[in-house]
């Protein structure tokens, strides 16, 4: 049994899976599988991914139709049996040692069940970072920054079989922000969290991605992940307005409207600033909300 599985979903990822497989291929750490999970794609991802079978501890797996991100998730999580399980979506790569560095810090710190990355974005057809996408690191502010959005980026973590186990699956009707639903679930139960302070892994950008060609539902799914998640901290009020002023995703029709709407969240933003985990950390969220919805 390895100690880790990279779990990764692909559907119709024929033109990246070989770099993103490249880049497992040559990480310093080998204690691991990769198992992949064909979506029912058409474009011989899967007769690619058997390319490596003489390179990677690889299984591939083969949905009989498309079944989305989270069912796909689910079904690699539940065929393997690592104590760890990484995650790599089909059109990124994780850098030499990132699997070394995260193996190496849970095993250090065992109060902590998940730990992600930063994060090098960089445009299809040149891996030359075109920017640096950083997130907290302690559990308590990234508890605090998944009031605004998803403080942990998916393809970028290494989680404990155990969250799994005490948290439950992905929601396949939460594709598109799975990972986030996940992570908010398992903030509610006490779940802990890390983010290294290093970029190891690099994020693709390009035009068939989710939040390119999604993104509409993308953002319905994510204010229902925001509601639900800040209802919970509230001990079962309404946030009200709250998860469209502090999403990125949303603006109001007018500044009019965002005034009005922040007006008549005051109480519920003060009561979310009693329970949130950091208070530094959600005292900067209500500055950016602010500006953003009123400059």
């Amino acid at each position: 049994m390895p100690l880790i599985s990279v779990v990764i979903p692909a559907y119709n990822a024929a033109s990246f899976l070989v770099e993103s497989l490249n880049s497992l291929a040559i990480q310093t750490f080998r204690d691991f599988e990769v198992v992949l999970v064909d979506d029912g794609s058409s474009d011989g991802t899967a007769e690619i991914a058997h390319r490596f079978s003489g390179v990677l501890r690889l299984r591939v797996l083969v949905n009989a139709q498309n079944s989305g991100v989270a069912a796909s998730l689910n079904r690699g999580i539940s065929e393997s049996d690592s104590l760890f399980i990484a995650r790599l979506d089909a059109d990124d790569l994780a850098h030499p040692d990132r699997l070394t560095q995260q193996a190496a810090f849970l095993e250090e710190s065992p109060d902590v069940d998940l730990c992600g990355t930063h994060m090098l974005m960089f445009k299809d057809g040149d891996v030359s970072p075109s920017a640096v996408h950083e997130h907290p690191t302690s559990d308590a502010s990234i508890k605090t920054m998944l009031l605004q959005h998803c403080a942990l980026s998916h393809p970028s973590i290494l989680m404990r079989r155990s969250f799994v186990d005490d948290v439950g699956q992905y929601d396949p009707a939460c594709d598109f922000v799975e990972d986030y639903d996940l992570w908010c679930r398992g903030a509610l139960i006490g779940k802990r969290y890390a983010n290294l302070e290093a970029h190891l892994t690099s994020y693709r950008v390009h035009p068939a991605q989710v939040g390119q060609s999604k993104s509409k539902l993308q953002c319905e799914r994510d204010l229902g992940v925001k509601n639900r998640y800040m209802s919970a901290l509230l001990g079962g009020m309404s946030p009200g307005y709250l998860p469209a002023l502090f999403s990125p995703l949303v603006r109001f029709e007018t500044r009019d409207a965002a005034t009005q709407a922040l007006a008549e969240s005051t109480n519920v933003l003060m009561a979310l600033g009693r329970v949130a985990p950091d208070p530094v950390v959600y005292a900067e969220i209500l500055k950016n909300c602010i500006y953003r919805n009123l400059k």
